[in-house]
């Protein structure tokens, strides 16, 4: 289970992040659920490599997204920094980067 919440900055930002942050975990097989400024992710039924992979994902995410609330308000660096994460993700896993929305 992988939870994220709350930021430093106004309620919109940290949803758009949120919502960032859920269409990539979507594309590595997690299923999501989003209440206001709360994400809750969790992945089951995986193999120990494909788990190793998805782990990777989460702490990447963890370590990337922490401060990205504070430029949601820009759409073209959110757009950046979105697709920067999926090409460094992509590295992880080239079967799920693929899929990602």
């Amino acid at each position: 289970m992988f939870n994220f919440k709350g930021g430093a900055t106004d309620f919109s930002r940290r949803v758009k992040r949120l919502q960032m942050i859920a269409e990539i975990l979507e594309g590595y097989d997690f299923s999501v659920r989003l209440h206001q400024d709360a994400l809750r992710a969790r992945i089951e039924a995986q193999d120990r490599a494909q788990m190793e992979k998805r782990l990777r994902v989460l702490g990447y995410l963890n370590i990337h997204t922490r401060q990205l609330d504070m430029i949601m308000q820009n759409s073209s660096v959110a757009r950046h920094h979105r697709e920067k994460m999926r090409s460094d993700l992509a590295t992880f896993d080239t079967t799920a980067s693929a899929e990602l929305p």
